[in-house]
């Protein structure tokens, strides 16, 4: 049976592509609860935003079902059965007015709730850029301090490849949890 130490499983689970220089093991004992914390304030983030888009994309569904109701409705009125409504004078007329105007009113709601989407969605990159946990200062300095912007070029904000979680990888919090 095979032990590793600590040094060849980190070495390990540091990805092949990282060009982030491993930082000392007291700057990632450190790192590493900041890095949870950072992580479980933007997971929360992410997940009140997709709650807020699931809500939105369900609205602009609703909208867009209106909008082509109401088109087809004034597009086949020429031919529908009204019944004793057509002895009513300019009835269709009247009806295919109103249709035009639901038409505007679906389509303008229909725009608002796609630009409401599209700003859930920034909302939610600006939140995945902000994982990261990059270094503040250098790591000789007595005071270590995180940020959630880079100060160095060569801090890809991972902990040189030190997973911020050692037993799950960062996917199994991934979309798990229900709204």
């Amino acid at each position: 049976m095979e032990t590793l130490d600590a040094t060849s499983s980190a070495s390990n689970l540091q990805s092949p592509s990282s060009k982030t220089p491993q930082p000392p093991p007291s700057v990632i004992r450190l790192w590493r609860p900041a890095a949870q914390r950072n992580l479980r304030n933007q997971w929360s983030k992410l997940a009140s935003y997709r709650q807020q888009w699931t809500s939105t994309a369900s609205k602009g569904r609703s909208h867009a079902t209106d909008l082509v109701n109401s088109y087809l409705s004034q597009r086949y009125m020429p031919a529908m059965e009204l019944g004793v409504l057509s002895d009513m004078p300019n009835i269709r007329k009247k009806a295919c007015m109103k249709l035009l105007k639901q038409q505007g009113v679906h389509g303008s709601k229909l725009l608002s709730a796609y630009k409401d989407m599209v700003a859930v969605v920034t909302h939610m990159v600006n939140t995945s850029r902000s994982m990261r946990c990059f270094l503040k200062g250098t790591s000789s300095s007595p005071l270590v301090q995180f940020s959630s912007l880079s100060e160095d070029t060569n801090d890809l904000g991972d902990g040189g490849g030190t997973p911020a979680f050692l037993f799950w990888p960062i996917s199994s919090f991934g979309w798990n949890f229900k709204p």
